[in-house]
C-alpha cells in the first residue's frame, strides 16, 4: 500500500512582499489612515477613493477603509470637497479645469479638484501615486511600483497642478 502525502501549501508558500516596505504620512504609518469622501460623493470621487485604496494596497499590502465625511477619523486622506477639507479651500480657488491640489497639513493628506464631474480629484490620486509612491502606468494592467524600503510623505506639502491645455 502506497500513501501519497503532500505538504500543505502554507509550508512551501513564499512570504508576500510589497514594493514599499513602509509608507508614512507626516510620521504616521499609512495603516493608521482612513480615506474620507463627501457624503454626497459623485461617481468619480468614489472611483478616486477606490483607486487610491487599491494602489496603496498594491504598494504596501495595507487596505485603508473608506468613510464619508460624516465621521472624522484621527488620521485621514480627504478626497474631493469634504467637510474636512478646509485647509484645501484656498488652493481650490486657484484650480482650473481638471486640475488638482495636493496638501498635507496637521498630519492629514488632502487631494482635491473643483470640476463638477470629479475628474480633478481622480487626477490628483493618480498624480499623488506617480509623484510620491513612484507608480508608473504603462498599460491598464501594467502598473510598475519601484521598490523602496520606506516612502515618507512630509507634512507641509502644498502643490497645485493645473492642466497645460484647458
Amino acid at each position: 500500500v502506497f500513501v501519497t502525502v503532500s505538504e500543505p501549501a502554507s509550508i512551501n508558500a513564499k512570504p508576500v512582499t510589497y514594493p514599499i516596505g513602509q509608507l508614512t504620512v507626516a510620521g504616521k504609518d499609512i495603516a493608521d489612515y482612513t480615506v474620507v469622501i463627501p457624503a454626497a460623493a459623485i461617481k468619480r470621487e468614489r472611483q478616486a477613493a477606490e483607486t487610491l485604496v487599491a494602489l496603496i494596497e498594491k504598494a504596501t499590502g495595507k487596505t485603508l477603509p473608506i468613510v464619508t465625511d460624516a465621521k472624522t477619523p484621527s488620521a485621514y486622506i480627504s478626497l474631493g470637497n469634504t467637510a474636512l477639507s478646509t485647509p484645501a479651500d484656498t488652493a481650490r480657488a486657484s484650480i482650473k479645469g481638471d486640475g488638482y491640489a495636493l496638501l498635507t497639513k496637521d498630519g492629514n493628506l488632502y487631494i482635491t479638484g473643483v470640476d463638477a464631474d470629479g475628474a480633478g480629484t481622480l487626477m490628483g490620486v493618480y498624480g499623488f501615486c506617480e509623484d510620491y509612491l513612484g507608480y508608473r502606468f504603462y498599460t491598464q494592467d501594467g502598473i510598475v511600483v519601484p521598490a523602496a524600503n520606506a516612502v515618507v510623505i512630509p507634512d507641509g506639502i502644498n502643490e497645485l497642478h493645473n492642466p497645460t491645455f484647458l
